[in-house]
């Protein structure tokens, strides 16, 4: 007959808290949120910024370019949410190695797609640019083309600002009038 109660087999917070597992498994979950704080999180938001960056109007164009890759970012990105989720729901806090692989690829796709989308707004300023130029040409081809214009009618100019309207303005034959 055993005359022990239930409560002195059951291990107090204090006393778990001193046990080489305690600390052991603190380690590992420390291990597990510095992987997160400093690699999961900093390559998710990165992910969040660029997808913000394509969704300024004047990047319509770019955003259909890397419409493939920003598919292919939002299923790693799935894959190293539901690794998250079972690492965390399970306190398995060693088991970070398929999490780490998900992560590899996530930073190697969100490169490439960086790269693209910074090649995408490269190519969409210089083309910008260009058309501000073209369209500048031909306003000072217009201006040239007017000046030439004002230098054959300058004669018809001359000719008709000589005959100006002679006689009293109107304000002094409204003063009069009053």
């Amino acid at each position: 007959m055993d005359r022990t109660s239930p409560d002195e087999h059951m291990e107090t917070a204090e006393a778990h808290r001193s046990t080489h597992a305690h600390f052991q498994k603190a380690e590992e979950f420390h291990h597990y949120k510095e992987l997160y704080l400093h690699k999961v999180h900093p390559s998710l938001t990165k992910e969040n910024e660029l997808r913000k960056t394509l969704e300024d109007p004047s990047l319509a164009g770019e955003k259909k370019q890397v419409e493939l890759d920003l598919d292919r970012l939002e299923r790693i990105h799935s894959s190293i949410n539901n690794e998250v989720q079972s690492i965390e729901s399970s306190l398995n806090w060693t088991n970070i190695s398929s999490l780490i692989n998900e992560l590899k690829s996530f930073e190697d796709a969100l490169q490439k797609t960086e790269k693209i989308v910074e090649q995408a707004k490269e190519d969409s300023l210089k083309a910008k640019i260009e058309e501000v130029e073209s369209e500048n040409e031909i306003f000072r081809e217009d201006i040239k083309e007017d000046d030439g214009e004002d230098e054959e009618n300058a004669s018809f100019i001359e000719f008709t600002s000589g005959k100006e309207k002679v006689g009293k303005s109107k304000r002094r034959s409204r003063k009069r009038k009053r």
